[in-house]
Formats: C-alpha cells, sequence, structure tokens
C-alpha cells in the first residue's frame, strides 16, 4: 500500500496557545515553535493513526482486497475509487467515520488485474482535548532540551507513548 496525504486544514494547536503554555511572551522562537507545532503533529498523527487536520488523501494497492481499510478517521467522503485502472461504483462503503471498501463480487473479474486499487478520499481532522494536552507536554518538554544532542531529544518520550496509547487507533 502506498498513501499521499496532503493537509487541507490549519494547525489545530495554534502559536498563541503553546506560547501562553510556554509562557513565553517574545517573539523571536515563533518560527522555531511553529514548525515543533507540524512536527509533533505529524508524529502524533504517525503514532495514534488519526488525522488531527483534515486532509486528502490517496491510496494505491497493487491488488484487489477482499476488504479495504482506510488509513486515518475520522473519514468526511470518499471522491473517487478505480479498480484496475477503470473508476468505479461497484464498492460498498461501510462505517460511520472509519470507512471500510468492499469491492463488488465483479470488480476482482476486471481485465487487468494486476493494476490494483486506488481511493481518494478525505478527512475532516479531529483533535481530541488529551491530544491537546499531550501535544503542549511534548513540545514544552523538546522545547526546553532543544540544545540537547543527546539520543530521543527530537522523538516522543516514553511518557508521550504511553499518554497517547489511549488514543491509537492502529
Amino acid at each position: 500500500m502506498q498513501v499521499k496525504i496532503s493537509n487541507e486544514g490549519a494547525e489545530p494547536l495554534l502559536l498563541a496557545d503553546v506560547k501562553s503554555y510556554l509562557r513565553v511572551d517574545y517573539s523571536d522562537d515563533d518560527t522555531y515553535l511553529t514548525n515543533l507545532i507540524k512536527s509533533v503533529r505529524q508524529k502524533v498523527e504517525e503514532f495514534t493513526g488519526r488525522a488531527l487536520v483534515a486532509k486528502t488523501i490517496e491510496v494505491w494497492y497493487n491488488y484487489v482486497p477482499e476488504m479495504i481499510y482506510l488509513p486515518y478517521p475520522e473519514h468526511n467522503a470518499i471522491q473517487e475509487v478505480q479498480f484496475n485502472g477503470v473508476v468505479s461504483e461497484g464498492y460498498y462503503k461501510t462505517g460511520l467515520t472509519q470507512f471500510v471498501i468492499e469491492p463488488a463480487a465483479y470488480v476482482s473479474e476486471l481485465a487487468g488485474n494486476d493494476k490494483g486499487v486506488y481511493v481518494k478520499y478525505t478527512t475532516t481532522g479531529n483533535f481530541p482535548a488529551g491530544i491537546k494536552d499531550e501535544m503542549l507536554k511534548i513540545i514544552s518538554e523538546m522545547y526546553t532540551n532543544r540544545g540537547n544532542t543527546a539520543a530521543g531529544a527530537t522523538e516522543l518520550s516514553e511518557n508521550a507513548f504511553d499518554n497517547l496509547s489511549q488514543f491509537s487507533l492502529v
């Protein structure tokens, strides 16, 4: 499976929120903090399997699976599905906020079965308060230790993993 992700929404954690949490009242580090917000959000999304901002996602499979579990819920809408290079309505969508696509029986019989499946869909972006709190803690830790070159200074800590595990969908 290959995945292409395009973020459509704004960062769910604002620079002003981070600066308030850190009690920073100067603008010297605004660029660094803005980049840190994005970096931490991406790491949290990867760990939890959640889309914290609205996205357009494209997924490719080089075969036609029996069930297609689309990553990064909260799913909003399916924009396009192709089986073997042909745009198709030959599928069933199940789930309310996490779509699962079940190809119709005839799809596997289409000519050119070697091209697989392509799905393009959007997510709404969901930012639970618990994730916001944890992101603020992670950013605080990384900001405080930004000059530290010790291993793990730029990665999520064991505490962050433990605290975020309750939000994990993977």
